[in-house]
């Protein structure tokens, strides 16, 4: 797979004050580096562009799908799509550490110099599609909502067809306090769901879904990689076809490994307190 820099594989539109195009009943979008910051009758950047925070918010990607205007604390990353598709270089700022290139003590602040020294691993175009549309888990879909939304979401979608296309998935391992024979619905933590988010992220053909009954933990080890392109993803040590990879178990029987990771880079979760 071929490495590229920013510069080859983008353009970087500079935002611009927005008094001068402000109107509440305005087609575009005005975004800032945080959102949504009001509408505006003209436009900087296109559709599907990557919102980055020149000051303030640097580490908090947005893909915008329609064109807006971009204020002067946020940058345009513009994919040459002939290059990269906008994306998968979505993906690739969804997961790069920003902060490393903050160059103030003060407000969080990133140039335009740096940002196009980036270098990013660059498939070709027809396996960034595989990479941005084949689903790991497909038949699977997490909501980050309470309870009663997502019953909504149920009933909206599952009258709409004569099949339940919807429905909750259950914890198995516990039951509800008003129906002691009946399980819950599967609640995910945030953390165990952002991990499991920046791992399935990673545009790496040997991260793989495995199942309980094909892995074998050692020791139970609860770990976390400190290097390379797994930094920071915690789980648990295994070997698959003879290879040390980490797992990190979602729930029971949903099981993603890793590629790789050498023991250099694996410490003991503990040993990171």
């Amino acid at each position: 797979m071929e490495t590229k820099k920013f510069i080859d594989v983008l353009e970087i539109y500079n935002g611009k004050n927005q008094k001068s195009v402000e109107n509440p009943d305005g087609k575009y979008p005005i975004y800032g580096s945080g959102g949504v910051m009001g509408r505006a009758d003209e436009y900087i950047c296109p559709a599907e562009t990557v919102v980055i925070g020149r000051k303030g918010s640097i580490n908090n990607p947005i893909f915008v799908t329609e064109p807006f205007w971009n204020v002067d604390t946020a940058f345009g990353l513009v994919a040459k799509k002939e290059v990269i598709l906008p994306k998968y270089l979505f993906y690739f700022c969804r997961y790069f550490d920003f902060d490393k290139l903050n160059t103030t003590v003060t407000i969080p602040s990133l140039t335009k110099a740096n940002l196009l020294k980036i270098e990013m691993p660059v498939p070709s175009i027809i396996e960034q599609k595989n990479i941005v549309t084949k689903p790991l888990l497909p038949s699977f879909i997490f909501v980050h909502a309470s309870c009663s939304q997502v019953e909504a979401l149920c009933r909206n979608v599952n009258a709409s067809d004569s099949r339940s296309l919807l429905g909750f998935y259950y914890d198995h391992t516990s039951f509800r306090e008003d129906a002691p024979d009946k399980n819950p619905p599967l609640i995910i933590s945030d953390s165990a769901m952002d991990n499991f988010i920046r791992l399935t992220s990673i545009k790496n053909p040997h991260v793989i879904p495995v199942t309980s009954e094909n892995i074998k933990y050692k020791l139970g080890a609860e770990v976390v990689i400190t290097e390379g392109e797994f930094n920071g993803i915690h789980g648990r040590v295994t070997r698959i076809a003879g290879q040390q990879r980490v797992v990190v178990e979602l729930f029971d029987g949903c099981l993603v490994a890793t590629a790789y990771v050498p023991k250099a880079a694996i410490i003991m979760k503990n040993d990171t307190k």
